[in-house]
């Protein structure tokens, strides 16, 4: 009996996010979802922009920090924050600068071997979102990552 307003990936019948709709179904919430919140043209008011995907590439890069930390290794991945405890941007460049100098100077542990990072379009309205979260992370140090994408038109 609660109303939640996300993106649920549900209009569509994704598979994935079945269960999600079940659950909500059984416990009677609503779901705004801000995928189906359009004008009277019927374009979409709300969609994934540069800062979604510059806030999703932190929260990856926190994540991994806090599990590699959870399995014994320090590495240049503990930010030390989520993208909603952020209060500039100027400050996240300039620890993913550090992460990418510490990464150089050799810190990172042995024993977790060489990371590989891709990401996917999952269509072509997410090309803002692929754009920023890897010019976000090439921010780290160009020299040791690079695109292949073929939508890249940064090259």
């Amino acid at each position: 009996n609660k109303t939640f307003c996300f993106f649920s990936h549900t209009i569509k019948a994704q598979a994935d996010n079945m269960d999600l709709m079940d659950a909500m179904l059984e416990k009677n919430v609503r779901c705004v979802d801000y995928e189906k919140m359009e004008d009277a043209t019927g374009k979409r008011v709300v969609a994934f922009g540069k800062y979604a995907g510059i806030a999703g590439m932190i929260d990856v890069l926190h994540g991994l920090g806090l599990r590699l930390l959870a399995l014994g290794h320090h590495t240049p991945f503990m930010l030390h924050w989520s993208s909603t405890q952020l209060q500039k941007f100027s400050s996240c460049q300039t620890r993913i600068r550090d992460a990418g100098y510490e990464i150089s100077l050799d810190m990172m542990p042995k024993s977790i071997g060489p990371m590989t990072f891709a990401s996917q379009d999952l269509a072509m309205c997410h090309r803002v979102l692929k754009r920023s979260s890897r010019n976000f992370l090439m921010s780290m140090s160009s020299a040791m990552l690079r695109s292949s994408s073929p939508w890249d038109t940064n090259k």
